[in-house]
């Protein structure tokens, strides 16, 4: 992926790597920027609302280098998530709107950019925050016992896809008490 830097794609390769996608890597497909390492934030869920308004209003109010709002997504599991991210990036009088089919995506609104998942796909931003990394969140358990293996690995390819939203900045914010098992995967080592 030429979107994301090389520490973005070695820190998140793993997951990518063990699913059998049919997009292997070439070695003209690898990342070619550098940049800082991704951060990785293990905090109790209560806390990843304020985590992430901290995290953005650092971004937007850096006097040397302000990031605009518009270049900041805050990737969710569901939309029923996405009001607690909106309403504490408010406290801080930063504006944020969940992106859905009544406010599309608009990257030049003064304004972050709240955003499931799955409606991720295909697009990137300068900026990526991906709160809730939990074991009830990523993966979802599926009810047919049957099904279990098809939908771990589409679990796990969920989370590949939001964590690889990032071209420059990614934090990945996982549950204390109960994080994903897809962490387990991750090397630490490539994450500051």
């Amino acid at each position: 992926s030429y979107r994301a830097t090389q520490q973005i794609g070695q820190a998140i390769s793993s997951l990518r790597l063990e699913l059998d996608d049919g997009e292997g890597l070439s070695g003209n497909s690898r990342p070619v920027f550098t940049g800082p390492k991704p951060q990785w934030i293990t905090k109790p869920i209560a806390d990843h609302p304020g985590i992430v308004g901290k995290l953005v209003s650092d971004y937007v109010r850096n006097k040397a280098n302000p990031i605009h709002p518009g270049q900041i997504a805050i990737i969710v599991r569901e939309n029923s998530h996405a009001n607690r991210y909106v309403a504490e990036l408010a406290e801080s009088g930063i504006p944020a709107k969940v992106v859905d089919k009544q406010n599309p995506l608009r990257s030049d609104q003064k304004h972050v950019h709240v955003i499931t998942a799955h409606s991720c796909k295909g697009l990137g931003f300068p900026v990526v925050i991906v709160p809730e990394v939990e074991e009830s969140t990523y993966p979802r358990h599926a009810k047919d016992p049957t099904q279990r293996e098809q939908t771990l690995d589409a679990e796990q390819r969920l989370l590949y896809v939001a964590l690889s939203r990032a071209s420059h900045q990614l934090h990945m914010i996982v549950d204390k008490a109960a994080p994903s098992p897809f962490v387990k995967k991750l090397n630490r080592n490539d994450w500051r």
